[in-house]
């Protein structure tokens, strides 16, 4: 991730990484499946570095849409769970208000 962070690979290495933490949480080391997963999540790609990055159209709205999005969600959802699991409501609560979508009320 740290050589190629904009790669195709995005949701398989993702995939790959978060069944090898399938034993600290069995174990419920949550703890420890939060911080592993914040490195994780610090080690990936945003849309800002792939802008920075130049990738050409239409490789790069292919990558956020197709890779980028989906992986991040994916992280996302995890480490919020870690959280939940870990008894850290405080950081589950501000993780959520800063990265989760808002849940808007619909006008009947």
């Amino acid at each position: 991730m740290k050589e190629r962070p904009i790669s195709r690979m995005l949701p398989y290495v993702l995939a790959d990484y978060l069944e090898t933490l399938k034993p600290l949480m069995a174990a419920n080391n949550w703890a420890r499946v939060a911080a592993m997963e914040e490195a994780f999540r610090a080690l990936m790609p945003t849309e800002k570095s792939v802008a920075a990055a130049q990738v050409p159209e239409p490789g790069a709205g292919e990558f956020i849409k197709n890779q980028l999005r989906p992986a991040h969600k994916l992280i996302e959802q995890s480490l919020l769970a870690a959280y939940f699991q870990s008894n850290n409501m405080a950081k589950a609560a501000e993780f959520a208000n800063r990265h989760m979508p808002r849940i808007r009320p619909t006008n009947r």
